[in-house]
């Protein structure tokens, strides 16, 4: 165990509480059965799911051995590796809360310090505690932000957690003030134990140091003894107060609690069960750059018009790959990092928005769409993710941003001296995280606004400038001592993840969200948005602003071949690209494509460049740019207005006009109205291949590497659990107290449905048989405990054969399509089953004339939060429940993105927050 930062002071664990979260239902105890197990499968003919192997005990944790260095060039090891093999929150039902208290955070005491998790809402028990939480260090301007369960004192968190060999529990913990109703408490105890130990785990005094928020996080690692073959077992962390404050007003905070596992070779017995899991555990690390408003045109090798001032992305693309025509979607970083995490445009994936302040319909209808995001992708095959940087835009608290799903985003605000210090901390994390297998974005901006590098870096690009005579260059020599900057700081960050032995594992790659508008006639001002177009970004669509750098490395690929590529490409491509590398599997819901052939050489068509921001859209095709603004838009360049009196349209003949200062839109109309025709013909297969991939279903085994996909289309390998969609084993009735849909949280959580059965004897031997069939198919099946009344027949089809008397029979099954017709073909001594024994939702409803879901009337009575009510030897017959908000039709449709010259003009922003509008200056935003 590790930990930071608190000191350790023994306290009795196993506090004695006087109530639960979730209290039994039923007067009647159950006895817990061990676990959730998988549903047999029928034997041949039908074709098999790949079983997964048992999982031996756990041993000692070896050290881990020496990295062979020699150059694999088929098969790179990448081991040994910590991989994330269980996270609590994409596993709520493995969590049990057990408190006295009534449960009311008091939000109003948490502004800007702690707001509910974005992608946790259907578990409405846990749902108010489960929240993004932020250790705030006011006098350094630095906020670390991590996924946390907000527990009161007294309370009793219980997680069941797979048993591994080599594994380690690992966590970050802080006291958040003012979080419940309650007086303040000298200190709050933490206590930890294992099912079993005879010794805590953990044993804390957290004293309350009077802070507005959690200062800083304190981190542990504990690695667990070995447990049961193949099983689960309880952790329990113990919240108290003091005898003087039984219930005070802190809260402890659990944040990323989390199971890691360390696979060290091929021989690895565990390599099976993991990969089952997560994907191949062959896989690289993966190290995002952005350069915030660093010009292709003034960066690495797309810079062709005057000495180079960025030595180290020079040599980064000398070893790998550069594009020369890459271009981001958008002209701002929230829209472009969003967009390029998740391959869609802001209106396709629901995060367009004209004013910097996101209305609260606008983010509901975005998290309901389930947005699919590269880095939660990653955590589902065992990355462990962080966003480290200077941008504001990834708290959704700031009421400025979209969280884009880390396990960890820290953002660094001080101006001063800020690179640096992001660097180091990147370069800090990246040193304590070596052994785990991580995902790590680097958002640093010295080019963006004010353009004030220090004063050695800028001397040295004048010096290296000063035979270029300045009206040459493309950009200002100010804003070009912080392009050189930046370099230094990233060639910084590349020297420590060589130090660290971790570049030949490494995807690298190194981009911008967007550029800078230079030139004189694209200088504008908008009363809109209070700016200016020049020394600026967020307002054209012109080249300036999206035209970026693109450099990739994958050492570990023998196969790619070095140098510079011409071909168009978009930030559209970059996550699938990533997942190609990673060797997962792709997504439907991506709209780029893999860029791997054009890193390997291939000679690959131009893509359709298609970008969008605030008020206009544009598109840039077979040498032409056209662009096509809302009546509204006032950000009218010079270049613009040498149009048409009021026109609302721009076209550029890029062969003849690439700086794109002539609107040639009154001169060729024909021409503009094809590449108007051509823009709206794009975002609309956009928007059709978004809509027709919103149910897809992944995971993250490669196609032809994963379990058998029987039928029609695409391989789709749903047959195996996966991480946040199958639920794992739990603890017994207990769990069954708050089912969940189970969706994974990485996708539509309408793809998939999860019913809960229970057959129910009535102090009658019971003979049970018939099959459930599914209209669409069986993903999962489960039982709970020992008994055999289920068996798989195949993926539409469940077998029922048991006798039960004074017993119950828990089962569940996952289904695709959400809204798929469930029939529930049983007898019971032989008869069919009749609709009076078929009892559905929370209680127990058996109105229905048929003994099957199809309707939506039929699958609203069968929604249920909790278990419904039943008693063990009465009521005998089959119960059967699910959890879905969607399927239920008590969840919002999302709503459809908008074209944003289209849309509908909803007035003019009042930022009336002036942290918001000091943000905003400091950042050349606000005049």
């Amino acid at each position: 165990m590790r930990l930071k930062e608190t000191a350790a002071v023994l306290v009795v664990a196993g506090t004695v509480l006087y109530g639960c979260f979730a209290p039994e239902r039923s007067p009647v105890k159950e006895q817990p059965p061990p676990a959730w197990n998988a549903v047999e499968e029928a034997p041949p003919p039908v074709q098999q799911a790949v079983e997964e192997p048992e999982v031996r005990e756990a041993r000692e944790e070896p050290a881990p051995p020496e990295v062979n260095q020699d150059k694999i060039e088929n098969k790179p090891r990448f081991l040994p590796a910590r991989l994330v093999v269980w996270r609590a929150l994409a596993q709520p039902e493995d969590l049990t809360l057990v408190t006295p208290r009534k449960i009311k955070v008091v939000p109003e005491e948490l502004t800007e310090i702690s707001f509910l998790h974005p992608f946790f809402d259907d578990h409405d028990k846990l749902k108010p505690l489960v929240r993004r939480v932020i250790a705030k260090d006011s006098k350094a301007r630095t906020f670390d932000m991590r996924d946390a369960l907000v527990l009161p004192a007294p309370s009793q968190l219980q997680a069941s957690v797979p048993s591994y060999g080599r594994s380690r529990l690992s966590f970050s913990y802080c006291v958040l003030p003012g979080a419940f109703p309650g007086d303040e408490s000298p200190q709050i105890n933490l206590g930890l134990s294992l099912e079993g130990a005879v010794q805590p785990l953990l044993a804390e005094e957290l004293p309350f140091l009077g802070s507005k928020g959690c200062r800083r996080w304190s981190d542990a690692y504990i690695a667990l003894p070995a447990g049961p073959v193949g099983g689960h077992r309880t952790v329990t962390f113990d919240v108290a107060g003091t005898k003087e404050v039984v219930a005070p007003s802190q809260a402890v905070v659990i944040a990323n609690l989390s199971l890691d596992v360390l696979v060290t070779g091929d021989t690895d017995d565990q390599i099976p069960a993991i990969e089952k899991k997560l994907g191949p555990v062959h896989a690289p690390n993966v190290l995002v750059v952005f350069i915030d408003a660093a010009r292709s045109d003034c960066t690495g090798p797309g810079n062709r018009t005057f000495p180079s001032i960025t030595p180290a992305l020079d040599k980064l693309a000398e070893d790998g790959v550069a594009f020369g025509k890459a271009f981001s979607m958008s002209n701002q970083t929230r829209a472009s990092i969003v967009g390029m995490l998740q391959s869609q445009h802001p209106t396709v994936g629901h995060f367009h928005s004209r004013w910097w302040h996101i209305k609260q319909h606008k983010i509901d209808a975005y998290y309901a769409a389930r947005p699919v995001l590269i880095t939660r992708l990653a955590n589902r095959a065992g990355y462990l993710s962080a966003s480290i940087g200077h941008n504001h835009f990834q708290y959704g608290v700031t009421r400025m941003g979209l969280d884009p799903g880390f396990d960890l985003v820290y953002d660094n605000r001080k101006a001063t001296g800020n690179t640096e210090k992001i660097i180091d901390r990147a370069l800090g994390w990246l040193g304590q995280n070596k052994d785990s297998r991580f995902f790590l974005l680097v958002n640093i901006s010295p080019p963006h606004q004010p353009y004030t590098a220090p004063a050695p870096y800028q001397q040295w690009t004048e010096e290296r400038l000063a035979g270029v005579n300045p009206k040459e260059l493309p950009a200002r020599l100010d804003y070009l001592g912080e392009v050189y900057f930046a370099d230094q700081e990233v060639g910084r960050l590349l020297a420590g993840l060589q130090r660290l032995d971790l570049t030949r594992e490494t995807v690298i790659l190194v981009t911008a969200d967007h550029g800078e508008t230079m030139h004189p006639l694209h200088h504008c001002k908008s009363e809109l948005y209070k700016t200016i177009c020049h020394n600026s970004h967020g307002l054209t669509l012109l080249d300036e602003e999206i035209h970026v750098p693109l450099i990739w490395s994958a050492p570990f690929r023998s196969d790619l071949k070095a140098g510079m590529r011409e071909n168009h490409v978009t930030h559209l491509d970059v996550a699938p690209t990533l997942l190609d590398l990673m060797g997962l599997a792709p997504h439907p819901r991506f709209l780029g494509r893999s860029l791997l052939p054009d890193l390997q050489g291939g000679q690959v068509p131009d893509a359709e460049v298609y970008a969008e921001t605030r008020m206009s859209s544009g598109v840039r095709l077979d040498g032409w740019k056209f662009i096509l603004h809302h009546k509204k838009d006032d950000a009218r360049t010079q270049a613009w207005l040498s149009g048409p009196q009021g026109t609302t349209q721009e076209l550029y003949d890029l062969s003849a006009d690439p700086d794109e200062t002539k609107n040639l839109v009154g001169k060729h109309p024909v021409k503009a109205q094809e590449l108007r025709a051509s823009l709206r013909r794009i975002r609309n297969e956009y928007k059709r291949r978004a809509e027709a991939a919103k149910d897809a279903i992944w995971h993250p085994t490669p196609a032809g590497d994963g379990p058998p996909d029987p039928g029609d289309g695409p391989p789709n390998p749903g047959d195996a659990p996966t991480p946040g969609e199958a639920p794992e084993p739990g603890d017994g009735p207990s769990s069954m107290q708050q089912p969940k849909d189970s969706p994974s949280p990485t996708t539509n959580r309408a793809a998939a449905t999860t019913y809960y059965l229970a057959l129910n004897g009535d102090h009658k031997p019971r003979q049970f048989g018939g099959e459930i069939s599914v209209a669409g198919r069986i993903l999962d099946a489960q039982r709970l405990g020992d008994h055999t009344c289920l068996v798989k027949k195949s993926h539409q089809i469940l077998a029922v054969n048991c006798q039960l008397e004074s017993a119950t029979a828990l089962a569940r099954l996952r289904v695709s399509p959400h809204d798929a017709a469930v029939d529930f073909r049983l007898t019971m001594d032989g008869a069919p089953l009749p609709a009076s024994r078929f009892y559905v939702g929370r209680y127990g409803v058996a109105v229905r004339p048929q003994t099957r879901l199809e309707s939506s009337e039929d699958f609203s009575l069968a929604f249920s939060r909790s278990k419904p009510h039943f008693l063990p030897g009465f009521d005998g017959g089959l119960f059967v429940w699910h959890a879905s908000p969607v399927l239920a039709g008590k969840r919002p449709p999302p709503i459809a993105g908008d074209s944003p010259e289209d849309s509908e003009f909803d007035g003019m922003e009042e930022i009336h927050d002036s942290g918001a509008r000091k943000v905003l200056k400091n950042l050349g935003y606000w005049q």
